[in-house]
C-alpha cells in the first residue's frame, strides 16, 4: 500500500503536466492555426527573398547585416531558424505552432531541472518541482504571453538562459571548468537570437565578481566566468 502511494505521488505531477500541454497543444489544433502574426507574414517574405535569391548563405547573411544596420541588433540564430521553418512549412502553418509549442515544453522542463537542482529541492518534491513550478511560473505570469506567441526570439531566451544556468550550476557544483564552455556557448545562442539575452552575460558576471571578491565559494571558477 506504501509503495502504491509512492508510485501515485511519483506519476501524478507527470499526468498533469501531460494534461496540460495536450490541453494547449489542442487549443493550437482546435483554432486551426494559420499565417495572421506580424511576424508571420515578414518571416515567410524573408524566407522567400533567402531561397530564392540563388544564394542562400550570401542572401541570408545580408538579412542578417541589413538588420544590424536598420536596428542595431545582429540575430543570426534567430534569422537561420526563421528561413529554415517558414520555408519549409510554408504550407503547414498549424505544424509550426506544435513545434512552437513542444518547444516551449521542453524550455519549461529545463528550467525545472534548473530550479530544483539550485535550491536542493527535497529527493521526494523534486518531481513535483521538476513539473508544476516552472509551469505555473510561465502560465500564471505574463510569460504566457511568450509561451504562446509564434515569434522564436522569445522562446530561445526562455531556453538558452535554462541551458546556461543548467552548465553554469554544473561547472560550481562538480568543481570542473569543462562545463563553462557549454554555458558560454548557450550564452551566445541567446544573445544571437534577441540583444536582450546580454542580461544573462551581464547576470553570470555579477555573480562571478560578487564570489571572486565577496563569497569567495569556487573563485578559480568564477575567474573563468568573468574572462
Amino acid at each position: 500500500m506504501i509503495r502504491r502511494g509512492k508510485s501515485l505521488v511519483r506519476l501524478w505531477p507527470n499526468a498533469v503536466f501531460g494534461i496540460v500541454a495536450l490541453l494547449i497543444v489542442g487549443s493550437f489544433l482546435y483554432y486551426a492555426p494559420a499565417w495572421g502574426l506580424q511576424d508571420d507574414f515578414q518571416s515567410l517574405a524573408i524566407a522567400n527573398r533567402v531561397w530564392q535569391s540563388g544564394n542562400f548563405f550570401g542572401s541570408l547573411w545580408d538579412v542578417i547585416i541589413g538588420d544590424f544596420s536598420s536596428w542595431g541588433i545582429f540575430r543570426p540564430v534567430y534569422y537561420a531558424t526563421v528561413v529554415i521553418t517558414y520555408h519549409f512549412l510554408k504550407d503547414l502553418p498549424w505544424l509550426i505552432y506544435i513545434f512552437v509549442a513542444i518547444f516551449n515544453f521542453v524550455a519549461i522542463l529545463l528550467w525545472g531541472v534548473v530550479i530544483t537542482r539550485i535550491f536542493s529541492v527535497r529527493e521526494d518534491l523534486a518531481r513535483i518541482s521538476l513539473f508544476l513550478f516552472p509551469l505555473s511560473f510561465f502560465v500564471f505570469t505574463p510569460f504566457w504571453n511568450i509561451f504562446v506567441h509564434i515569434s522564436f526570439q522569445e522562446k530561445y531566451i526562455v531556453f538558452f538562459s535554462a541551458l546556461t544556468l543548467y552548465f553554469l550550476h554544473k561547472a560550481y557544483s562538480k568543481d570542473k571548468i569543462i562545463y563553462l564552455l557549454p554555458a558560454m556557448l548557450s550564452m551566445v545562442l541567446g544573445i544571437f537570437s534577441k540583444p536582450t539575452g546580454i542580461h544573462l552575460a551581464m547576470a553570470c558576471m555579477v555573480f562571478g565578481a560578487a564570489d571572486l571578491i565577496i563569497l569567495k565559494y569556487k573563485r578559480h571558477i568564477s575567474l573563468w566566468v568573468l574572462l
